[in-house]
């Protein structure tokens, strides 16, 4: 990932796209940033979406308290990829999802958690619920993508590959509708770099695509 650009030159760029560099007054920097920031959210929704090896990823530590079920998720969380509880001794297991209507089946099944039994978790409002409840201090890391932080000032955006002219081009064509003038170029520029990007970038890892996994329970919960 090595397209870092700055707000500041993705502004000039839009202005250059739309061929309103001398244009201040009109098309202010303050809007054509807030142009800018939907456009490369929802660029970044077509990078999370697209899976394989994730772009843009995070991770959250936090130790369980020994009662509760239920844990505030990061401030930053947008969403899951996995869960990991460490049982201690270097022993690692890897929470699943419950559905809702699968909320009490495993209640009553045992307390504690263990090497070989199932942990389970679901998402609820700002928070994450085990079950079992955890009944001791356990260290669980989540991992998961980090919501997108719309830019200001000097903060820079990751484009991977030159993909953030995708939304620099859409960011164009909302200046070119705004002066009510053609934005048919802009527009196909942003289907070419359309094409490019969702050819691209499930790909990351060329040589070693996303194998099928079995995501169906065994005879037991944990199998």
């Amino acid at each position: 990932m090595a397209s870092t650009q700055t707000l500041t030159n993705m502004i000039l760029s839009v202005r250059r796209r739309a061929n309103i560099e001398s244009q201040v007054g009109f098309i202010t920097d303050a809007e054509i940033t807030e142009y800018l920031n939907y456009c490369l959210s929802d660029l970044y929704d077509q990078l999370v979406q697209a899976g394989g090896q994730p772009w843009y990823r995070a991770t959250n530590t936090f130790v369980t308290s020994g009662s509760a079920s239920a844990y505030p998720l990061p401030a930053d969380f947008y969403r899951m990829v996995s869960v990991d509880i460490q049982l201690g001794g270097g022993l690692v297991i890897s929470a699943r999802p419950y559905m809702e209507a699968e909320r009490n089946r495993f209640k009553w099944f045992y307390q504690g958690y263990f090497a070989g039994r199932p942990v389970f978790y679901r998402m609820l409002g700002g928070n994450i619920n085990f079950i079992p409840t955890p009944t001791g201090a356990y260290s669980i890391t989540l991992n998961y993508y980090p919501v997108f932080v719309p830019l200001a000032g000097a903060a820079t955006f990751d484009g991977v590959n030159g993909w953030e002219e995708w939304a620099i081009w859409k960011a164009a064509a909302y200046c070119k509708a705004k002066g009510d003038e053609d934005a048919g170029y802009c527009e196909a520029q942003v289907s070419r770099l359309q094409e490019r990007i969702d050819a691209l970038a499930a790909q990351r890892d060329a040589e070693n695509p996303e194998r099928v996994h079995d995501t169906t329970a065994g005879l037991y919960p944990w199998s």
